[in-house]
């Protein structure tokens, strides 16, 4: 109820229609800065954990060794998305936007981030 009151009457419209609400031409700046500031302010994190990830495989001496390395810098860089989601939400708040809950993008023939097979080829 909350996102509903904070969208405009055409955002809400828009919605219902099944679509994404049209931007105003100073929303997108606004998105596109938010956007560009993530960027530039993640660039270190983002580098630190490719880093680390790096020092741990090259350390592995086993398969297990390894996966925990994959496990490790696969959560950190999740986290990382998480803040950054936090991140554009308030932005997205502020310019009376809903909020993205982090979903995704469904639909058909989706299939995930591994391109494998689908429930249709089961």
């Amino acid at each position: 109820m909350a996102v509903a009151l904070a969208c405009s009457p055409a955002a809400m419209a828009q919605q219902e229609r099944g679509g994404r609400p049209s931007l105003t031409e100073e929303q997108k700046q606004a998105l596109f800065e938010a956007r560009r500031d993530w960027v530039l302010d993640s660039h270190d994190r983002r580098r630190s954990i490719l880093d680390s990830a790096q020092r741990c495989v090259q350390d592995a001496a086993t398969p297990e060794a390894m996966k925990a390395c994959r496990r490790s810098s696969g959560e950190a860089m999740r986290d990382l998305a998480l803040d950054r989601r936090e991140r554009m939400n308030a932005v997205r708040s502020r310019l009376g936007l809903p909020e993205r809950s982090g979903e995704g993008r469904t639909g058909p023939g989706r299939r995930g981030r591994r391109g494998g097979p689908g429930p249709e080829s089961l």
